[in-house]
């Protein structure tokens, strides 16, 4: 890696991305075969997806953190309202609410999560000048 690609620490820092880069869609999930062996970083063969900017950085660790938050705290709300709620044949409605309370409460720290997380991993990775991996 030469200086030229380096950016200014001050304005963000980081790779700068190569010639013809383009974000990669989600889940563009990452094959680690590229890590082991003789290849051209600025010339990655296909399956090899790298992220760049911290937003795009945030962006997949926020649809990350979503699905696995909302999906785990739906579960959550639905045991706790099965070994509760539904032995006294309660109204659909309370299971639609506490069901609904807990995705909420799990979108809601997902986000919050996800935000912190997110730019840390970009700071780190720009400070050392890493592309990050999806």
């Amino acid at each position: 890696m030469s200086f030229q690609q380096l950016d200014n620490p001050f304005d963000g820092g980081g790779l700068t991305p190569p010639p013809g880069y383009v974000v990669p869609s989600f889940p563009s999930l990452y094959d680690p075969r590229f890590d082991f062996g003789d290849n051209d970083p600025n010339n990655p063969p296909p399956g090899t997806y790298y992220l760049y900017n911290s937003f795009e950085i945030y962006r997949f660790t926020l649809y990350w953190t979503l699905i696995f938050y909302a999906s785990s705290f739906a579960l959550c709300g639905t045991f706790a309202l099965l070994v509760r709620g539904l032995a006294k044949r309660r109204a659909p409605k309370l299971f639609v609410t506490v069901v609904l309370a807990f995705i909420l409460t799990g979108t809601f720290f997902a986000v919050v999560g996800s935000a912190i997380v997110g730019y840390v991993l970009a700071a780190i990775y720009s400070v050392g000048y890493f592309s990050m991996s999806t």
